[in-house]
């Protein structure tokens, strides 16, 4: 990340862990992926969900194709400005120069990639991309598995994938525990099991199970663990700083119409909690663990 990290939390967030996904992908799952990206003369990336740039950060080093054409798609307003924003600069890292400003086009001199990213809702804007590769990082947690699957496939041309990396599935650690661990813990992942709520704590094998009862195939996939311990960076100090501020809110958010119930922690013992592991983590003591799973689908052929 640059000397001058972004001031708003998500983003900054996001651009921190990025290292973190980038050990923990899955990597003969990244690998088939890479090969499918890297054959052909052209490619239709759509993803759901890009936040800060990372897999378009990643597409952008491999040996792409002559003509790539990339969307992304963020209901969140801010992330559309912060991946704008940090465009030139993964353009300018990975070889490429601003070819064109509307619609932008990036090239290196013997590839085109037209980038478009805009504000708007993923899963119904990707009905009819036909795209070549579908990707939705770190977002089925928030949706209904087989609702999302079949919406996400739905701008899968026949026979293309959808790559599904760092779904989270259950697994909340911090080592060595702290007070209360257990009960802020337990409580944190019933947060995302609410009733009400979309999404869930064990949206990777929810992810597998929706694609077996599926048309589409699962090509490959495999856990993408994330492991911080340590020796960790400036980045990888904020992640768990931002993730144990998570935590705390998510277990002590009072019941409110927008905010479906769930188990919740007295403020205290919650506070008790996350002093300790910002202390851990200033002390350079806190480990950080957390379980997701990649998938890699194919859409079924056309009838």
């Amino acid at each position: 990340m640059s000397a001058d990290p972004p001031s708003d939390p998500k983003v900054r967030y996001l651009r921190a862990k990025e290292s973190v996904d980038d050990r923990a992908l899955h990597r003969p799952t990244l690998d088939r992926v890479r090969e499918a990206a890297t054959t052909g003369n052209s490619l239709r990336v759509f993803e759901a969900g890009p936040g800060a740039g990372a897999m378009l950060r990643r597409l952008l080093r491999w040996n792409l194709p002559a003509d790539v054409t990339y969307v992304g798609v963020d209901a969140d307003a801010r992330m559309v400005a912060a991946f704008r924003d940090r465009l030139p600069a993964l353009a300018r890292e990975a070889g490429y120069a601003l070819a064109a400003d509307d619609p932008i086009r990036l090239s290196d001199g013997s590839h085109t990639v037209e980038v478009t990213v805009e504000r708007g809702d993923a899963l119904g804007r990707a009905r009819g991309t036909d795209a070549d590769l579908l990707v939705a990082a770190a977002f089925l947690d928030l949706f209904d598995a087989e609702t999302a699957l079949s919406m996400l496939l739905d701008g899968v041309r026949p026979g293309g994938l959808a790559y599904f990396p760092i779904t989270f599935d259950g697994e909340t650690t911090f080592l060595p525990p702290g007070p209360h661990e257990e009960t802020v813990i337990d409580a944190y992942h019933a947060t995302m099991d609410a009733p009400g709520r979309s999404g869930g704590s064990r949206s990777g094998r929810a992810l597998l199970s929706a694609v077996g009862e599926s048309a589409a195939t699962l090509v490959t996939g495999g856990g993408s663990d994330w492991l911080v311990d340590a020796q960790y960076s400036d980045d990888e100090a904020y992640l768990c700083r931002h993730l144990v501020d998570l935590i705390e809110r998510a277990v002590t958010r009072a019941e409110s119409e927008d905010e479906p119930s769930a188990a919740q922690v007295p403020d205290a013992v919650a506070r008790e909690w996350a002093a300790d592991r910002h202390q851990a983590v200033e002390s350079g003591e806190l480990t950080l663990l957390t379980h997701q799973i990649d998938a890699l689908v194919r859409a079924p052929p056309e009838a």
